[in-house]
């Protein structure tokens, strides 16, 4: 979906397998190529984010483009980006993680995270929130949330959650007859209700890709 000049997409798998670690080379290149392709994609302003699984946060500008393709991509190692120039396509491999976005259409900055628990436990959508506000002076009003495909409480069901020891995370945790429950998408939402946002300025894709036969 496009949002005043964003443009938020993803894979599913009839796309073909895109993690190299799970399939040979020729067939990782030909499937993302494709993708790529199809969706008009430039492939030499293309920059992979390579997460961590912590909160490391990165400013992008202009000088980290340079020119590569799938073959041989940018690498950016980070968990979060924010990127306040135009013109370049960002992207990950996620598997059941939050694909997060937070954009101010105004200034058209945005940020893009890689949120696995590890990362949302360490607070790295507040971490993004925080210095759109504070370094980029960006207005509330101005801006959105995305959230991704991703898994839903239903299915991240665990019998000792890390979650269960932080008061914090109380009212995301659900006990269930094989175990806890835990909500990270109302989690990660709720720091923006606190802020001001609205339900309206969210944007959040209703599927759970751990049960959704197009994911797995």
């Amino acid at each position: 979906k496009e949002y005043a000049n964003l443009v938020v997409f993803h894979s599913v798998k009839d796309d073909g397998n895109m993690m190299i670690h799970y399939s040979n080379r020729d067939s990782y290149v030909q499937n993302i190529s494709l993708f790529m392709e199809r969706s008009n994609v430039d492939l030499k302003k293309c920059l992979y984010l390579s997460p961590f699984q912590k909160d490391v946060v990165l400013e992008l500008d202009e000088s980290y483009v340079t020119h590569g393709d799938i073959v041989n991509p940018r690498v950016i190692k980070a968990d979060g980006l924010i990127c306040q120039f135009s013109d370049v396509f960002l992207y990950t491999t996620f598997s059941d993680e939050l694909p997060f976005v937070l954009y101010d259409s105004k200034q058209r900055i945005f940020a893009f995270a890689h949120l696995g628990w590890e990362s949302i436990y360490l607070d790295l959508h507040e971490k993004l929130g925080n210095m759109m506000l504070e370094n980029y002076h960006c207005e509330i009003d101005d801006m959105i949330v995305i959230i991704g495909p991703s898994i839903k409480k239903e299915s991240y069901v665990d019998d000792n959650p890390i979650q269960l020891h932080s008061p914090k995370w109380f009212d995301f945790i659900e006990e269930k007859l094989d175990g806890y429950s835990v909500d990270l998408v109302n989690y990660v939402l709720q720091y923006f209700l606190e802020l001001g946002f609205s339900s309206e300025q969210f944007y959040i894709h209703v599927v759970d890709n751990y049960q959704d036969e197009q994911y797995f």
